[in-house]
C-alpha cells in the first residue's frame, strides 16, 4: 500500500512539473521586443545552435546570402526547428496595403528579387483593425492600418536568396508582387501556445 501510493505521489509529482513546463515555454512564447533593430548575419556563419541564440533577441533576422557555394535549401534545412508539425511554402506572397503578422513557430521571407519588406514592431497592434480582404493562408494573418496612419517602421532591402526571420507578432509588408517566397514552420509548442494567446 504504501509503495503504490509512494508510485502515485511520484507520478502527481511528474505530471505538475510538465504542466509548469509548458506554461512556461508558452509565456516565453508570448514575450515581444518592441525596438526598432534587426541582427543579421552571413549564410557562412549559420548553424542551428548560433541561429538559436540570435532568436532570443526578439528581433527580426537577416541571413545575406554572401557565400553563393551554400544553397539556399541547406540555410532553410539549419534555420527549421526541432518538435515540426508541419512546414510549407507560400509562393509568390504580397499584401499589398496591408499588414500580416503569424503566431507560428518560424517565418522566413525568402527574397526571389531585390525587395524591400517594411517590418513594423508589435507596438502597432492599437494602430491596426482586422482586415476584410483575408488571405488564404491560416498562418499569417492581415490588418489594414486604421485612417491610413503613417507609422514608424523599418525598411529592409534584401538581395536574391537572402533569407528574413520575422519574429512572432511583428507585422510585416512586402508590396512588389512575384517578388518573395514564404517558409513557415509549426512546432508542438508554437501550435499549443497559439491555443492560449
Amino acid at each position: 500500500m504504501m509503495l503504490q501510493l509512494n508510485i502515485y505521489n511520484g507520478l502527481v509529482i511528474f505530471i505538475i512539473i510538465i504542466i509548469v513546463y509548458i506554461l512556461l515555454i508558452i509565456l516565453s512564447y508570448k514575450k515581444k521586443n518592441n525596438q526598432y533593430k534587426y541582427a543579421d548575419l552571413n549564410n557562412n556563419q549559420l548553424d542551428s545552435s548560433y541561429f538559436e541564440s540570435k532568436i532570443l533577441t526578439r528581433l527580426p533576422i537577416i541571413i545575406w546570402h554572401n557565400d553563393f557555394n551554400i544553397d539556399l535549401d541547406d540555410s532553410l534545412r539549419i534555420l527549421t526547428p526541432g518538435l515540426l508539425i508541419k512546414k510549407y511554402f507560400i509562393n509568390d506572397y504580397s499584401n499589398n496595403n496591408m499588414v500580416s503578422y503569424h503566431k507560428t513557430d518560424r517565418v522566413f521571407i525568402i527574397a526571389k528579387t531585390r525587395v524591400i519588406v517594411y517590418l513594423y514592431p508589435p507596438q502597432i497592434h492599437y494602430e491596426l483593425e482586422k482586415s476584410r480582404d483575408t488571405n488564404n493562408y491560416k498562418q499569417l494573418f492581415d490588418y489594414d492600418i486604421k485612417d491610413n496612419k503613417k507609422l514608424d517602421n523599418m525598411e529592409i532591402e534584401l538581395q536574391p536568396k537572402d533569407i528574413l526571420f520575422i519574429p512572432r507578432f511583428w507585422y510585416f509588408n512586402i508590396q512588389q508582387t512575384n517578388s518573395v517566397d514564404v517558409f513557415v514552420c509549426n512546432t508542438l509548442l508554437s501550435f499549443m501556445s497559439s491555443l492560449f494567446i
